[in-house]
């Protein structure tokens, strides 16, 4: 009899996910996840399987190749296993009840049909922290000076949680020395600005600070004199994994002629 005919049918469920694996000759495990684009198809293949009760122990060879699909239904989780020629069926009630089920397939399912069902996810990585690259310049005309802050991060979460994600970053400070800029090109090295941009300007002593402010080219006036700049800025972006935020400090230090000792 059908899989469907054993546990009562499949079409009052949905498929929540579903992962995808094999097992290599070094017994390694790889698991990937899916998503189900035909949801309907794969419940009626499934449903559709020649299965036969089993009763007693049972060991199986463990096979190369596995679906895990998970589903939600009126009753709770069930979880659906498909390894070689053995389903199992395993339901997750609301009072935590764990049932399992396990059916022998005469016949080893179609992975390729499974596999066209189904469309791998493939998540983009979370850019690491943005640098600050500054295009130091003496007048309109001159030949850019260009050096990189590395900066510290003072915010660093996902989804609201704070994230280790390059726990391990360190900050570097750029030095221009010796040249008279009259301002400074902030770029950093994410494709999209910061939310929000904060400039602070120490003099040489550190005695007295005062707020700067980029205009909209994020081209930022320079001091007259020799000073340390402070640069705070925060993005808000969108990932495959949730909402990222960023807030990062960045410092350069601009040491004209008459401070050189």
């Amino acid at each position: 009899s059908s899989l469907d005919e054993k546990i009562g049918g499949l079409s009052v469920y949905e498929v929540d996910s579903v992962n995808c694996g094999e097992h290599d000759e070094y017994s390694r495990t790889t698991v990937k996840s899916y998503d189900c684009t035909a949801p309907d198809e794969l419940l009626d293949y499934l449903g559709s399987l020649e299965v036969c009760r089993l009763g007693g122990s049972y060991s199986f060879s463990e096979e190369s190749l596995f679906v895990t699909v998970w589903l939600n239904g009126p009753e709770g989780v069930v979880i659906l296993d498909l390894q070689g020629n053995c389903v199992k069926w395993t339901r997750l009630s609301q009072e935590a009840h764990r049932a399992q089920n396990t059916y022998y397939l005469p016949e080893a399912p179609d992975w390729d049909y499974i596999g066209s069902l189904l469309t791998e996810q493939v998540y983009e990585p979370i850019p690491a922290p943005a640098d600050l690259e500054l295009d130091f310049r003496t007048a309109e005309d001159s030949e850019s000076i260009c050096l990189t802050s590395r900066g510290k991060i003072l915010e660093n979460t996902l989804d609201g949680e704070a994230s280790e994600r390059y726990s391990g970053w360190s900050e570097t400070t750029c030095v221009l020395e010796g040249v008279p800029a009259k301002w400074a090109k902030l770029n950093f090295s994410f494709e999209i600005p910061p939310e929000e941009l904060q400039v602070t300007a120490w003099d040489w002593e550190r005695t007295r600070s005062r707020s700067l402010t980029p205009d909209e080219d994020l081209r930022l006036e320079l001091e007259p004199h020799s000073a340390h700049y402070v640069v705070e800025a925060r993005w808000v972006f969108g990932t495959d994994v949730g909402e990222q935020v960023y807030r990062m400090e960045y410092h350069f230090d601009v040491k004209l002629s008459e401070s050189v000792n």
